[in-house]
């Protein structure tokens, strides 16, 4: 496992070869350290890019469910959209038969709707 001891050893070796000051035991341990670290990070690529590779398959599977969804809610607005018209057909046709009873009531009458009836008994 990989540490910030190591870490700190890896710098310190690191500047020392930079000074060229490095000893062979130290130059062995620097290849040593700089091949943990790979193998550290190689290891850690490797669970990250699983995690994002299982993240990836649950996210196609919610955009696959919300896709379904999506399709089915159209398919709801589609029936209701066709129930809307349906509502709006029979309410034009009450309102032209509210207004042929009117129409006929007039020419029966003389009269319309709103203006009182007198009683025959009245005056």
């Amino acid at each position: 496992m990989w540490d910030e001891s190591k870490q700190e050893r890896l710098q310190q070796l690191r500047g020392a070869e930079e000074e060229r000051t490095l000893s062979e035991e130290e130059q062995a341990e620097l290849a040593t350290l700089i091949q943990e670290r790979c193998d550290y990070e190689e290891v850690a690529i490797v669970e990250a890019t699983g995690r994002a590779e299982a993240a990836n398959v649950r996210l196609e599977a919610q955009i696959q469910q919300v896709r379904a969804q999506s399709r089915e809610l159209e398919g709801l607005i589609q029936e209701q959209e066709a129930y809307l018209a349906e509502v709006e057909a029979i309410v034009a046709r009450m309102e032209e038969r509210r207004r042929n009873w009117r129409e006929r009531y007039r020419k029966v009458t003389g009269r319309t709707l709103e203006e009182p009836v007198s009683s025959p008994n009245a005056g």
